[in-house]
């Protein structure tokens, strides 16, 4: 059964403001699943994506830095892709935008600039074959490109 989504209250943001708060100031590891017990229809995904995509502060959106950037490649080379670790290291963006920026650019010297008709016919069979399956059909198809660059392209062919 799929539960309905609704919109964060001023009153529930302020629970969980004040449940993170909390656990911050006693040293405590945020234990998401604990303080979704808190809120009342809302899941510990719901409540850890809250938080981080919208009151942790501190992250930044938007555009990378050359700086920012520097530091994710800093951060992989270190750690991998453990993104917590990464994010760390990067310092102002979560793991999750670590993760989708390393995937749009860890293999950007492997594409093409510019897309052939051969490879957009190549594409749309793909979809055909393999649905939205996007790490299947990035692994066979030629030239190498990451799975973002075709599902862009794909959505501009659609």
């Amino acid at each position: 059964m799929r539960r309905i989504r609704s919109n964060w209250t001023p009153r529930e943001d302020a629970i969980l403001r004040d449940l993170v708060h909390k656990e911050l100031e006693n040293s405590r590891p945020l234990l998401w699943r604990e303080l979704a017990k808190h809120l009342p229809g809302r899941s510990n995904k719901d409540c850890r994506r809250r938080w981080w995509n919208s009151l942790a502060g501190g992250t930044v959106k938007g555009p990378w830095s050359h700086e920012e950037h520097t530091r994710l490649i800093e951060g992989v080379c270190k750690h991998g892709t453990n993104w917590d670790q990464v994010a760390a290291v990067v310092g102002s963006r979560r793991a999750e935008q670590c993760s989708i920026r390393w995937a749009e650019v860890s293999t950007s010297d492997c594409n093409y600039p510019t897309w052939t008709t051969q490879e957009d016919e190549r594409l749309l069979h793909a979809v055909l074959s393999y649905g939205t399956d996007w790490s299947t059909i990035a692994a066979s198809h030629k030239p190498q490109r990451t799975i973002i660059a075709l599902e862009n392209r794909y959505l501009q062919l659609r």
